[in-house]
């Protein structure tokens, strides 16, 4: 058996894994609640790579799962580059919104934009989607746990205001 480059990196990963669970440890639950829970997952799956590349198989495993990936030739290139313009456009309009009204505001406030003017859904689907995403968003982060938010900088001014 050799030692390649891929056991390496998984070593290197159950590390730094085990490294941000011990850290995380000492802090209080609802800081550590997310960087021990990803290091947890991130270490066990290391850990059965790291046994998988050790105690097992074939030289040429990797070889196996490889298939063939290539982009559509057949698509016009100013449709693709007004796709990426408008994806480019939605991130940046979804930043401002943060910036300007805040993640509460924000997340709903998005996803009733894009599926009515994007995926052109209708009324009654988008305003459903939307507030399950808005509920589960509150429910969680807001309610649950506890976790504050910077208003956005026109309910900042408006604040300062009255």
């Amino acid at each position: 058996m050799r030692f390649k480059g891929e056991t390496f990196i998984s070593l290197c990963l159950t590390g730094v894994a085990v490294g941000v669970v011990t850290k995380a440890l000492k802090w209080p639950l609802k800081a550590s609640l997310f960087p021990i829970t990803v290091g947890t997952g991130l270490f066990f799956m290391t850990v059965a790579m790291v046994l998988l590349d050790m105690l097992g198989g074939k030289e040429d495993r990797g070889k196996e799962l490889t298939m063939d990936f290539s982009f559509s030739k057949d698509i016009d290139r100013t449709l693709v580059i007004r796709r990426t313009l408008l994806t480019c456009l939605w991130i940046f309009g979804f930043s401002m919104l943060i910036l300007f009204l805040g993640f509460p505001i924000a997340i709903p406030l998005f996803l009733l934009l894009n599926l009515k003017l994007q995926a052109r859904e209708g009324w009654r689907v988008s305003l459903l989607l939307t507030g399950s995403v808005w509920g589960f968003f509150f429910g969680l982060f807001i309610w649950l746990l506890d976790m504050p938010f910077q208003e956005g900088l026109i309910l900042k001014w408006l604040g300062g205001i009255g």
